[in-house]
């Protein structure tokens, strides 16, 4: 399903949280930057997987936030901030762990004069201060449709694959010991925007293909970057429904 299609089917779930501070109206509620637009959470291409009796969020957010969210899901709102500040300070480290402060760098020119390299430093190290405030920002309390929201640590069940789990990271851990494939290589792909269903079946291919070209190799006493070259070659030359199709086909085949 489409985004377009997705914000008609399910917006009407989503409530605006507004602040109860007035003054942090136009913030955006994970780093306290200024609001530009608004994230939907939990994701709204997730919101299928999700009870329409829990709640669904409009939450302020600035454009670098919203983007860093994408399609990624936590089990709670809170769990959502600490996404956004691990992000913040992944993509900021060397501004944070700069060594100089900006009266030492003002000092250092007062004694000793501008230079290209005192310049260079000084603009890298401007806004330090700035993305260690929004890497902290506490975030503000909130109201929904006139009730104060008291969900920050309310973690959302969510349906995959047709069975309802407490929350995400449970649900997801289950699937993946189920499916005998990575958690880690599965959360990555999810936040990519790759629907959970396709991601756990498209998993399970690739453990299924690397296993059995694993045992072909040693049943034909093949190498095998060798089997994986004919392999290739084959997948080209004939119409497969599937690699794994087209892996037994090969070993029936094979020279």
């Amino acid at each position: 399903m489409s985004r377009s299609n997705d914000i008609k089917e399910f917006h009407h779930r989503y409530h605006v949280m507004w602040p109860k501070d007035i003054n942090d109206t136009y913030n955006c509620f994970y780093c306290g930057d200024v609001r530009q637009c608004k994230d939907h959470f939990p994701p709204i291409n997730y919101a299928f997987m999700y009870d329409s009796s829990q709640p669904h969020l409009l939450v302020n957010s600035c454009n670098e936030c919203n983007s860093m969210l994408s399609s990624s899901i936590q089990n709670n709102l809170m769990d959502r901030k600490a996404y956004i500040q691990n992000k913040l300070r992944h993509r900021y480290a060397k501004q944070i762990n700069c060594l100089w402060t900006e009266a030492e760098l003002d000092k250092w020119e007062r004694e000793n004069g501008k230079s290209r390299l005192l310049t260079s430093v000084k603009a890298f190290s401007d806004g330090k201060n700035d993305i260690i405030d929004r890497v902290n920002y506490p975030g503000y309390e909130y109201d929904i449709d006139g009730i104060k929201g008291d969900w920050y640590e309310e973690c959302l069940k969510i349906t995959i694959l047709g069975i309802i789990y407490q929350n995400y990271e449970i649900g997801i851990s289950e699937v993946c010991k189920e499916n005998e494939i990575s958690l880690q290589g599965a959360k990555l792909r999810i936040s990519r925007g790759e629907p959970i269903e396709d991601v756990v079946n498209n998993m399970t291919d690739i453990r299924t293909f690397n296993i059995e070209i694993r045992r072909i190799a040693k049943d034909q006493g093949i190498k095998i970057g060798s089997l994986r070259t004919k392999f290739n070659k084959e997948r080209k030359s004939v119409n497969f429904m599937n690699d794994i199709e087209a892996l037994y086909y090969l070993e029936r085949n094979i020279k």
